[in-house]
């Protein structure tokens, strides 16, 4: 007889809510999923950036049409940039500097914030600098050559800056690590031109001369620098030789900053002219300075001072200082060189040294190939290595992003254009063209004067933009005081962006489907997460695959016009199907898409279209439209024709309905016509919103978005039974994996013509605090891998989706979820008697007990280890359409059937088969998950079990079913009645004996159900007791291997078992991993094991590659026959595929084998 808690319809939130405040907390933790696969990603070092402003006195200037000076809106920039929503806690490690360190509290006289002292962006960190912040006050200078020295020397001359913990404080069980794959930056703020070059510790050149002279530091330790960008026979660190000269370097180098041997300085520091006599604006000496000049330009640079008084009695004098004199300014490398010679040079050549020599940067390219300048005049084939898109550097270096804000953004000349590599002379810079009235590619920054005698700053502006060049950085000009925050965040978006992607662009396959005539390949690039399908042919005769490709998917979305109008893109705004177009969309999704009610509607627009396909310049620059394809499985539906015309399913013909369908981390699901490539539709699931706005950002980090593995199947939807024509429909299912919780149905009967009526059902957990992530791969039927059960006819006469409610649910019960087709959500809940992190329900078995097409049983396992029962079967008198909530539920009072030792879980549907001798079903499956980072590298020992329900069921009238237990009075099957959960200890241990290599085993043990007689070698009768066991148990043999994909049927009793050793590495988007510069990666191992059910066995071949027993005892796997019933199948041979290929035939291949 049925014993079983009463199945119970879903209840509200609320009153969940209410209930669970007056319940003690049973719930566990969540499972921290990750969020990208092991394969592609780790914890790249977080970069060094190092802010650099100007505090001089300049920067007390109020813009017209701005109420503030620019150092407030500095200060405001920086206070709104570096909040811990723009840049989170670990994100960067920063250091602050400024050129004067003047703050509130004077001058020092060392000088703080000059030496920016990188540390890790914390909570503590973070106060520190929004102090510095609000302490700078302008005054003083424009030193900004010391202040781009001292950062450079920072990280020349400091370990600490690329070690994992500058402050030399290693937490307990981390290592302090000297990374050369760590990326610094140099963000490089001034307002004007630089005015004196004083450099480094404030060496006083001399006791007189003006103030502007003062404070200028030894050239001792710059000699090595010079015109750094201008040297000859330069060999970079990765052995690229640099030639000021060649045609592709012509926008790097200039002739200043370095001493000339063809200009003569006449042995002159200084030279200072007689004070006037009367007040005038300069002696008459100062002409014998002013006035000279070669063809390299004026030989002097003069500055003009005064005695301090007023009136008649105020005098001046001149300072004039020599080009070329060895201790004048004129000598002194220029921001440009400066920039040039902190890319150019190994910062750390210890850390290659201690590396065997070997650079670990990547280089970041965004210009492949050749890029062709100029057109029908001069042109350039520009490199890869000289595009100054490009940062080819392997070595630790130092790229700057310079802004220029005010007048420090004019630049003329050269001309600016839109950006450092677009416009204005730029194409002019790269060709070597003039762009300067005096013929020079870059104005002189040292001697550019006006007619008054005073700089004039031209050259010194472009300096920034020479400087972002010769890093391979980025100059920003900031004209308006409001674009200095958008700057700021420009940058650091650039350079998070630049740090999180991923090491490695090769291309990885995700999974694999091969049918007769096709392979179909899904996979996905980590560079840029882009991924795609790949169509292969066959050869129907051999089975080879021919290695050019058919089609690919991606390359059909990005080689269409328009493709993002045009194509058919589908969602659920919470009531209803609609076409994912902005129009369509419910205010709560607009409002997400474009970040708040009060956000311009613009923005959510710029979105949705950079979702459905389009490029939109202000949001992450993609390769491909198609996103990556992880998890999700590829489901092939052929359209079934003889199977449809036989039942008159449709009228749509069948070659119309045959498609492939995928989910992508694009944040869709897509349907492909898998003859061309072509997508037909898309879809968006509700339950993504909240996510689908960080797939546009600059800063993208990976996510899951619709991850799981969709399904097709057949749907009676005939109004009534008593219709004449039955009207069957196709409707797809879909589930997101890790990408959120919730499903989708789809009538996917004429995808050609798909419409939003056709989406009929999109749940999240908003609808039940039950569902969870699901990320069970589709349950098919045991003989026909394409037909899947889950969508089915239930003994009530109504169609359901059958699931397990997946992980990481609020309730985190183990909850058999039966979505109706109307709506209406039936949930039978199992409640563990502990559960681990994350507990929910996988995917269920459903099984036919008595031949009519419908489940009668369903058997499931859940993250706590327990093997659940439940029944659906209904009384005779509800079949047909009555509610059979009170016959549903879970079986045996509410206990497990059995649960696994130390709670191992069971993340994939039992295999099951009738006893062949004794009553009842034998349950198998394998236990093990891998869903978080910690689970690719556990060494918890994983099983493989056989267990043996042995309730006996008969059919009464109406087909409705009687359970009965056997009976101690049973003599012939000698059980004690069960107690549930059945032990451990009631199962018979089996024991695997490896060979050699351990890449092979061998399967000892056995299960007999009843006394055996047999004949001894003297012709006697001898008694064999069976051992009566419940079930077997094996240990998988290999250490960290677990069971991840269902258990196959071969044939008979014969199952096959596929075990995994899971790739291990990657951060995956969680923040507890060590900084490393390339992934530990060890790729998955991959195993497989032939066994019987019943007895836990391994297959034994004979040379012929057959069985030497009789595999075929015990009863046929039935499959539906399509008209409510069940056909026998005949027995397959072992099947093959791509992943797991079959034991080949020969008997000296082990049946229980590691795949190579």
């Amino acid at each position: 007889m049925k014993n079983h808690p009463t199945a119970t319809f879903a209840r509200t939130i609320i009153g969940m809510a209410i209930i669970a405040a007056w319940m003690p907390n049973a719930w566990a933790d969540d499972l921290n999923f990750s969020y990208a696969p092991a394969s592609n990603t780790h914890k790249p070092p977080a970069p060094n950036v190092i802010i650099s402003v100007d505090d001089s006195g300049s920067m007390a200037t109020k813009d017209s049409g701005s109420s503030k000076t620019r150092m407030q809106v500095l200060k405001d920039a920086l206070n709104e940039t570096f909040t811990a929503d723009n840049v989170p806690n670990d994100a960067i490690r920063i250091g602050w500097m400024s050129m004067n360190a003047k703050t509130t509290s004077g001058r020092t006289t060392t000088y703080p914030g000059t030496e920016p002292t990188i540390k890790i962006l914390d909570s503590t960190v973070r106060t520190e600098f929004f102090n510095w912040i609000t302490g700078l006050t302008p005054e003083g200078g424009t030193p900004a050559h010391r202040m781009l020295y001292r950062a450079g020397e920072y990280l020349k001359n400091n370990t600490a800056a690329w070690a994992s913990y500058p402050s030399g404080s290693v937490p307990a069980g981390k290592n302090q690590q000297y990374l050369g794959c760590r990326r610094s930056y140099n963000v490089f703020l001034t307002d004007g031109s630089w005015n004196f070059p004083d450099m480094a510790d404030g060496t006083n050149l001399t006791t007189y001369g003006p103030s502007w002279l003062r404070q200028v530091a030894s050239l001792a330790n710059l000699t090595d620098i010079g015109n750094a960008d201008g040297k000859e026979n330069q060999i970079f660190p990765d052995g690229t030789a640099y030639d000021p000269s060649s045609d592709q370097t012509k926008i790097y180098s200039d002739k200043y900053g370095a001493v000339s041997a063809t200009v003569s300085y006449n042995g002159a520091v200084t030279a200072l002219t007689d004070w006037s006599a009367t007040r005038i604006s300069k002696p008459s000496s100062a002409s014998n300075y002013e006035n000279q000049s070669d063809s390299y330009g004026p030989l002097y640079s003069c500055q003009e001072e005064n005695n301090g008084r007023s009136g008649t009695r105020r005098q001046y004098r001149w300072t004039c200082i020599a080009r070329g004199a060895p201790t004048a300014f004129s000598s002194y490398p220029t921001l440009s060189d400066l920039a040039f010679y902190y890319w150019a040079t190994d910062l750390q050549p210890q850390i290659a040294a201690a590396n065997g020599g070997e650079y670990t940067l990547d280089p970041q390219i965004r210009h492949s190939g050749v890029e062709n300048i100029g057109g029908s005049g001069k042109t350039l084939a520009l490199q890869e290595y000289w595009n100054p898109k490009n940062n080819p550097a392997t070595w630790p270096h130092m790229t700057m992003f310079t802004v220029g804000f005010g007048p420090g953004a004019q630049i003329d000349k050269p001309d600016f254009g839109s950006d450092t590599w677009t416009g204005g002379d730029y194409q002019n810079l790269l060709l070597g063209n003039s762009t300067t009235a005096d013929d020079k590619k870059w104005g002189d920054p040292e001697l550019s004067v006006s007619t008054s005698g005073g700089h004039d700053g031209v050259g010194r502006r472009a300096e920034l933009w020479h400087a972002a060049i010769n890093s391979r950085g980025t100059f920003v000009p900031v004209t308006q005081a409001d674009q200095l925050v958008t700057a700021f965040k420009t940058i650091l978006n650039q350079i998070i962006s630049d740090n999180t992607k991923p090491m490695t662009s090769v291309t990885l396959t995700a999974n694999t489907l091969r049918l007769d005539s096709n392979m179909y390949v899904s996979s996905y690039d980590p560079a840029n997460w882009t991924g795609t399908v790949t169509a292969y042919a066959v050869d129907a005769g051999t089975g080879a695959v021919n290695n050019a490709s058919v089609w690919s998917s991606a390359a059909k979305m990005d080689a269409s016009t328009n493709f993002h109008s045009s194509r058919k893109v589908f969602s659920h705004n919470g009531s209803q199907g609609i076409e994912f177009k902005w129009n369509s969309l419910s205010q709560a999704q607009k409002n997400t898409l474009k970040g708040g009610s009060n956000a311009s509607d613009t923005v959510g627009q710029d979105r949705l279209n950079y979702l459905r396909g389009q490029n939109v310049s202000s949001l992450r620059q993609r390769n491909s439209i198609h996103g990556d394809i992880v998890n999700s499985r590829i489901w092939y539906y052929n359209g079934d024709a003889a199977y449809l015309k036989k039942q008159n399913k449709t009228t749509v013909a069948a070659e119309q309905r045959k498609m492939l369908y995928v989910g992508a981390n694009d944040g869709m699901l897509h349907g492909f016509n898998p003859n061309t490539g072509a997508e037909v539709l898309a879809y968006v699931p509700r339950g993504l919103y909240d996510k689908l706005p960080a797939l546009t950002t600059t800063d993208y980090v990976h996510q899951y978005y619709v991850d799981g593995s969709p399904f097709v199947a057949e749907v009676d939807t005939t109004p009534s039974a008593a219709a004449k024509d039955k009207v069957w429909k196709d409707y797809l299912v879909g589930t997101l994996g890790a990408g959120g919780k919730g499903y989708f149905i789809l009538d996917v009967t004429d995808p050609a013509s798909f419409a939003p009526g056709n989406v009929k059902l999109d749940v999240t957990d908003t609808a039940d605090a039950d569902i969870g992530y699901i990320f069970s791969e589709p349950v098919a039927e045991q003989a026909s891998a394409t037909r899947a059960t889950q969508l089915t006819r239930l003994n009530d006469g109504r169609w359901a989706f059958v699931t397990g409610n997946g992980y990481n649910s609020t309730n985190q019960n183990s909850v058999l979820l039966i979505q109706y087709l109307d709506g209406t959500l039936m949930k039978l809940t199992a409640t563990p008697a502990s559960k681990t992190a994350g507990n929910g329900l996988s995917a269920p078995r459903l099984i036919d007990l008595t031949g009519d097409g419908v489940p009668d049983v369903a058997y499931a396992g859940d993250l706590s280890g327990n093997l659940w029962k439940f029944n659906l079967s209904c009384a005779a008198d509800k079949m047909g359409g009555e509610s059979c909530a009170g016959d549903f539920g879970v079986s045996l009072g509410g206990q497990p059937l059995f649960t696994t030792k130390d709670n191992q879980p069971i993340t994939t549907a039992p295999a099951f088969i009738q006893h062949s001798s004794a009553p009842g079903l034998m349950l198998t499956f394998g236990t093990g998950q891998n869903l978080t980072n910690e689970d690719r590298t556990t060494t918890y020992q994983q099983t493989l079990y056989g267990i043996h329900d042995r309730a006996k069921w008969k059919a009464v009238s109406g087909g409705a079913l009687q359970w009965q237990e056997w009976q101690e009075s049973d003599a012939e099957y000698q059980y004690q009645t069960s107690t549930y959960p059945i032990a451990l200890s009631e199962l018979q241990a089996m024991t695997l004996t490896a060979n050699q290599a351990a890449t092979a085993w061998t399967v000892t043990g056995d299960v007999d159900y009843v006394n055996r007689t047999t004949v001894n070698d003297d012709g006697e009768s001898v008694e064999i007791p069976g051992t009566f066991k419940k079930g077997w148990y094996l240990d998988l043999p290999v250490t960290k291997s677990r069971v991840l994909r269902d258990i196959e049927w071969i044939q008979g009793n014969w199952f096959r078992v596929r075990f995994t050793v899971p790739a291990e590495g990657g951060a995956g988007g969680t923040t507890d991993l060590e900084e490393t510069c390339e992934p530990v990666y060890s790729s998955k191992e991959d195993y497989v094991g032939i066994f019987s059910a019943i007895s836990g066995r391994s297959l034994n071949l004979n040379d012929e590659g057959g069985f030497r027993e009789d595999p075929s005892q015990g009863l046929s796997i039935y499959v539906s026959d399509g008209e409510g019933g069940q056909k026998p199948v005949t027995p397959p041979d072992i099947p093959k595929d791509e992943d797991f290929p079959s034991t080949g035939s020969t008997g000296l291949t082990p049946t229980w084998r590691q795949i190579q």
